[in-house]
């Protein structure tokens, strides 16, 4: 059950990282009605349009509570908390864990029970933390110390612990420990050991080389040696960047709606287990949010005219060019160029009497320019003749036919 927990509180600090992200205004509100009750039980007020809490408890704890209360005793408890004074701290967040509200601060004076032995001998081998072991313990929690401020602790079922690798030990400080036997699944551990001898740090925080932001918003710097991943911290929003070195500014704020503005801009090296290996880059950017323009809405187009010889009423276009005349036009064909054949029938009939239909002329004006199937036609009158020309000619014609037939019918008499 402990080992389970320390695990989870590994994530829970990862999960950490997101609690500081920086907001972009200032008119954040304090949480209301903060209480800590005798029995350790911490609760709050709902702080409007918060989806979530996040609790930091020191050392090295932070969780996501459950509504708004924590019962901090049952916390230190499973986390193997030593007898003494831990700080704590409260913000409400959103969905992306952005702080929402101011955080809030305090102190939880917490007792353990105690029920295995005190570790003693406790000593440094070189870079390496050592210490008698205690009956009964199933592992032990170590302590690593900056003169009196508790930095950083540790879970393991040996007696020591190598520091060679570890990045906590920083140049310029001395470091002691101190150890407390952890029992098995919920029985009470031992009491906290006292501190040890001190040691000197020996790793040196550098600063990431080449740390630059192109005029177009891309954000470049070089390799940090050591790094095995990138933490970046943009106006509300927090992302790691992987193998990248290059990120691209505006593409991050716009993607979240940012507005136009001058944001913080916060780069870190990081091991795999997210724990900082340089010093912050800390810098600004100015975002200019991109107008939005609007999309043009399609305009109709005329429709198209078939060509002419595919051309029908509804689609072709009218004539202009036919010169007028004073006969009547009713349902008179378009006039082409097209021969015109006039079918003249007999004068009389079979009988010698005057056949009534010599008096009609039929024209038939063909739909094509082309020859006429009637060529061969004794009918057919060869030649082209221009429109206000043949009328006329069709006329006297018939006139001069109906004065025919009249002589000779008169001579008959």
């Amino acid at each position: 059950m402990k080992k389970i927990l320390s695990c989870v509180i590994v994530i829970a600090l990862i999960l950490a990282l997101f609690s500081v992200v920086p907001h972009a205004d200032d008119d954040r509100k304090e949480i209301q009605n903060v209480n800590l009750s005798p029995e350790g039980v911490l609760t709050w007020d709902p702080y409007e349009g918060a989806t979530r809490y996040w609790i930091t408890f020191e050392p090295q704890d932070a969780f996501e509570p459950e509504g708004c209360s924590a019962d901090l005793y049952q916390r230190a408890r499973d986390v193997n908390f030593a007898s003494g004074t831990h700080s704590f701290s409260l913000v409400a967040c959103n969905d992306n864990w952005g702080n929402l509200s101011q955080i809030y601060y305090g102190t939880f004076e917490y007792t353990a029970p105690v029920g295995l032995g005190k570790v003693d001998n406790l000593r440094w081998d070189g870079k390496t933390a050592r210490w008698d072991p205690v009956d009964g313990a199933v592992g032990y929690n170590v302590y690593l110390y900056n003169g009196d401020v508790s930095t950083n602790y540790y879970y393991v079922e040996e007696t020591y612990l190598d520091f060679s690798n570890s990045i906590a030990l920083v140049l310029g400080n001395d470091y002691r420990f101190a150890v407390m036997a952890i029992a098995d699944g919920d029985g009470a551990n031992g009491e906290m050991s006292e501190l040890s001898g001190s040691t000197p740090g020996w790793f040196e925080y550098r600063d990431i080389q080449n740390v630059n932001i192109s005029e177009d918003g891309i954000l470049t710097w070089d390799h940090y040696e050591g790094a095995e991943r990138y933490w970046l911290r943009y106006g509300d929003g927090a992302c790691e960047t992987g193998d990248e070195l290059t990120v691209d500014l505006n593409r991050l704020f716009t993607e979240y709606g940012a507005e136009s503005g001058t944001y913080r801009i916060d780069l870190v090296a990081c091991l795999s287990n997210w724990t900082d290996i340089s010093h912050h880059y800390d810098g600004t950017f100015d975002y200019v949010k991109p107008e939005v323009t609007a999309t043009p809405e399609p305009q109709p187009t005329a429709p198209e005219i078939p060509p002419e010889e595919t051309q029908t009423d509804e689609t072709a276009a009218p004539a202009t060019d036919v010169p007028a005349t004073e006969a009547p036009v009713t349902d008179a064909p378009v006039v082409t160029d097209a021969p015109i054949v006039i079918d003249e029938p007999s004068a009389t009939d079979g009988n010698g009497d005057v056949n009534d239909a010599a008096t009609q002329t039929s024209i038939t004006v063909p739909a094509t320019a082309g020859p006429s199937d009637n060529d061969n036609n004794t009918g057919v009158k060869k030649g082209v003749s221009p429109a206000l020309i043949i009328v006329p000619v069709v006329l006297v014609l018939a006139a001069a036919g109906g004065i025919a037939f009249a002589v000779i019918n008169a001579k008959k008499k």
